[in-house]
Formats: C-alpha cells, sequence, structure tokens
C-alpha cells in the first residue's frame, strides 16, 4: 500500500498550523507531523480505524485519532493506496465535515 493526502487533506494540514502559528507555532508543527505519523502508520495496517457514522459518510469511510485531529481516509485496494481525504478538528462541529472523494 502506498499512502495518498487528497489536495483538501493537505489544506487541512496547513490550517490546523496556522490555527496554533499565533500562540505556538512549535505546538503546530508538533500536531501536524504527529497526524502525518499516524497516517504513514496506515501503509503497513490499512484498515484499523472504524468506519465513521453514518451520517458522515458513507461505510467505506474509516477514522483514525491522533490527538484532537481524526483522519478520514479510505482504502482503494485494487489500487493498493490509502487515501487520507480529511484531517478534521474533532472539536468542530461534525455536521460541518464535507467529505471530498476523488479517484486518485
Amino acid at each position: 500500500m502506498r499512502l495518498v493526502w487528497t489536495e483538501k487533506s493537505l489544506q487541512d494540514l496547513d490550517d490546523v498550523f496556522d490555527f496554533y502559528e499565533p500562540f505556538s507555532a512549535g505546538a503546530g508543527i508538533d500536531l501536524v507531523r504527529g497526524a502525518m505519523a499516524t497516517a504513514e502508520q496506515l501503509v503497513e495496517f490499512p484498515e484499523p480505524g472504524p468506519s465513521l457514522e453514518d451520517d458522515a459518510g458513507p461505510s467505506r469511510y474509516r477514522h483514525l485519532v491522533h490527538k484532537t485531529l481524526r483522519l478520514i481516509y479510505r482504502v482503494d485496494d485494487d489500487l493498493a493506496k490509502v487515501i487520507v481525504l480529511r484531517v478534521w478538528d474533532g472539536r468542530r462541529d461534525p455536521g460541518k465535515l464535507e467529505i471530498i472523494d476523488s479517484e486518485l
């Protein structure tokens, strides 16, 4: 398996860093690096995360948590890749979560 980040998920990581930068750039860097390291684990073990709730998306979407961040992803077995679709702060309203899925 290989790990693929969508543009939106990379923008989410940038947004996390931008949020923390005025207070503590180091904390933002640590949080982003930790989220990326958590995602890297999916290359070896692609399906440890539970499916998202029915109201958040189809069951093919899974998530892992790193501190306050939920990494939302799906596994494409045919193409041997794990696609990170969003990085969502768990303190945000899940009703506003929009999963943008694309074939990569």
